[in-house]
């Protein structure tokens, strides 16, 4: 088992962690993924300008605390390593912080010791089962720094705080052991499924569990005794509190510590493995042919359990880690080829993107299956907790296409389905699976939250629809829903060109008539509807929708093209109005070649003059921008200079220090200011340079 050994050694080395100050790498985000696998197990240290792993708590995206805290004794002073100190443990000094597409390493110095914190979130896309987990691990490694031996105790604990935000919610728990694992499994005692409050389901379990080792000791109490315990005696007393009791009743608190014994320069022989997570055995309910279908992880298929799903990802963790250092490494490749700010950008959007998901199956399924589902929650927008946003999907787009385009064919058609079934009652498509994670029952038209957007929502579908068989040579959904996409290319036939007033893809914005943006979308959905049409037989329809496409784009141009030429317009009939036109990398993504080359200059022209102090602002009408909307404006360009340009800006305004939370990609071009959006998933959309990369090269 040394290979692991070497890998975390080689990982660190690579990692630039072996530094003498605090380094940080390859930016300072504004807030640091630490467990980030699912809606749920998405756990962060608020950093704004710089925060230690051990100068605050972290918390859940929304700012609640979910406390986690680690501490480590070296020849028998105590020092904190994760989260404030406790009692007289002392105050160590963080030489590194390092992110990537998968993981976040620390590496903290003790006295005579150095210690790395590495936080990993896997990404295996090529593994179904490995997706759909919801856990995350730490591993704690230590290493002497003076050339001598050293003895070094770990210690880490959670609070009930990881399953709500009220904190008078009554718990409890249980500790389990497994053939190579030991685990304490903390539950709400009043359990409700597919019920949030707070942004935080009321239902399943969180999971804390260690890879067993020689001197393993654990309890469960109060906060206090436990840390207090460890701080002057190094150990645990195996003591197991009983509950149910409140999350704020002496804080019941479940910990680990290991005597690790003797450590020299060459480190550990093996990392020090924790797995953590807040895991289901029930996800969502999904509304097809009139019934409410409870779905489960797709995980399930192979493991029948919660706890052997987490049996199976503690003993895994050597393939997880090896698995993810790939993904690490191609994502940096390609992204790369950009700028290395693009590929500092594209990492932490990684970890967002996925932080957001939900991977499920129908209850009873085993084995390989087709019924396979994805499940996005929406977090901070103006459809707050929407599941399966069209619009969400559609900024999702280039991540879908990249990692694996059976991803986007299980984002999608849980709106084919519930659309086909004509439950819908309006002639274009329904905004989302549902307004309320995580009940994807569907959408009623006119309801308080359904938020029309008929131009927008019905060219996203048809869009992701071609693109899914495009990049997989999978026609299935083509041939299923084409009644359904031909009812939508229709009703934008007739709505496309003059859009009246309505909301595009941010919710947050004013509905606005004739807006050019959402009018070149709707365009380019028809165009993509002739390619459906003709790649499923339809002639007709292939010759209608082409010839329809080519004559909308002509005159398309004539009213969205200002008068002098220089710019496209945000609005038809405001000629002093602009817009970054970020709609139009869809004909690019698609490979239509409908829209004309010179618009593509003309905006690359205009851009030029327009970069703000954080990157390009998203029309005329406020001073905000959408950074995922801005890297699809200039990822069609030609001009390399300017892309890196707009890039730097944005990553500028990330790595500011101005905000505290998860990637807040809504703010003002000018100041930073951020406008109370964070953790959302949209920042997916960041990869559209890599998209666009595979689409020219075939990469995929």
């Amino acid at each position: 088992m040394r290979v692991a050994a070497l890998f975390w050694s080689s990982f660190a080395l690579a990692s630039g962690v072996l530094a003498a100050s605090w380094k940080t790498g390859p930016f300072n985000p504004p807030a640091i993924p630490l467990a980030v696998s699912s809606p749920y197990t998405s756990t962060w240290l608020n950093n704004g300008n710089g925060t230690a792993l051990f100068g605050d708590w972290p918390h859940f995206w929304t700012g609640a605390v979910t406390a986690w805290l680690s501490m480590v004794n070296v020849d028998g002073t105590t020092y904190a390593t994760m989260a404030p100190p406790s009692g007289s443990a002392t105050v160590p000094k963080q030489l590194s912080m390092k992110f990537t597409s998968t993981s976040t390493v620390f590496v903290i110095r003790c006295g005579p010791v150095d210690f790395t914190y590495t936080f990993l979130s896997p990404i295996d896309t090529d593994d179904l089962v490995r997706f759909s987990l919801p856990f995350s691990y730490l591993y704690i490694t230590a290493a002497s720094n003076d050339g001598k031996a050293h003895k070094v105790k770990v210690y880490s604990d959670i609070t009930a705080e990881w399953l709500a935000t009220d904190n008078n919610e009554k718990v409890s728990w249980s500790t389990s052991e497994g053939p190579h694992t030991m685990g304490h499994e903390i539950q709400l005692a009043d359990q409700r499924p597919f019920q949030e409050t707070s942004q935080r389901i009321l239902h399943g379990t969180v999971f804390f569990s260690i890879l067993k080792r020689d001197n393993l000791t654990y309890r469960i109490g109060p906060s206090g005794d436990l840390r207090d315990e460890f701080v002057s005696r190094g150990t645990l007393t195996p003591l197991l509190e009983t509950g149910p009791r409140a999350i704020k009743d002496r804080w019941p608190t479940f910990a680990f510590a290991v005597d690790l014994g003797s450590v020299g320069a060459q480190g550990l022989a093996e990392p020090v493995v924790f797995g953590i997570g807040h895991a289901r055995d029930k996800l969502v309910q999904f509304n097809t042919k009139g019934q409410i279908q409870e779905r489960v992880p797709y995980f399930m298929t192979r493991y029948t359990s919660l706890r052997d799903a987490m049996e199976f990802f503690m003993t895994d963790h050597e393939n997880a880690a090896r698995a993810a250092a790939l993904v690490d490494a191609q994502i940096e490749a390609h992204a790369k080829k950009v700028s290395d700010n693009y590929a500092a950008l594209v990492a932490l959007s990684m970890r967002q993107a996925f932080a957001a998901m939900e991977l499920t199956v129908p209850i009873g399924t085993t084995g390989d299956t087709d019924d396979v589902l994805l499940f996005v929650r929406q977090n901070s927008a103006g459809y707050d907790g929407a599941i399966n946003g069209v619009d969400v999907l559609y900024a999702m787009w280039p991540l879908f296409s990249y990692v694996n385009p059976r991803l986007l064919k299980a984002a999608i058609e849980p709106t084919l389905r519930y659309a086909a079934e004509d439950v819908y009652p309006s002639n274009f498509c329904l905004r989302s699976a549902g307004p309320h994670y995580p009940n994807a029952t569907g959408q009623a038209a006119g309801d308080d939250m359904d938020h029309p957007m008929p131009v927008e929502a019905s060219a996203d579908i048809l869009i992701l629809t071609l693109s899914h068989a495009q990049i997989s040579g999978d026609g299935s959904l083509l041939t299923t829903y084409y009644a359904q996409l031909d009812k939508w290319a229709t009703y934008l036939q007739d709505t496309t060109l003059t859009p009246t007033k309505q909301e595009q893809g941010e919710t947050f914005a004013d509905s606005v008539a004739k807006m050019s943006n959402l009018a070149v979308k709707g365009i380019i959905a028809i165009a993509a509807m002739g390619e459906i049409a003709k790649m499923t037989n339809h002639t007709q329809d292939a010759d209608k929708y082409s010839t329809m496409a080519r004559n909308y784009i002509t005159q398309w141009k004539s009213l969205a093209m200002s008068k002098d030429g220089k710019h496209l317009t945000f609005t038809y009939d405001n000629d002093n109005s602009y817009m970054i036109g970020f709609n139009l990398l869809a004909d690019k993504l698609l490979k239509l070649g409908l829209v004309p080359d010179d618009i593509y200059a003309t905006q690359q022209s205009w851009y030029e003059a327009k970069v703000s102090p954080y990157g390009l602002k998203a029309d005329s009408r406020y001073g905000w921008t959408v950074s995922n909307w801005e890297i699809w404006a200039i990822a069609y360009m030609k001009d390399a200079t300017l892309q890196r340009t707009v890039i730097d800006h944005i990553v500028a305004y990330y790595s500011s220090g101005i905000g505290t939370v998860p990637m807040a990609n809504y703010y003002e071009a000018d100041t930073g200011k951020v406008h109370q959006f964070q953790a959302r998933p949209d920042v997916a959309g960041h990869l559209a340079f890599i998209a666009l990369q595979c689409v020219q090269s075939s990469l995929i």
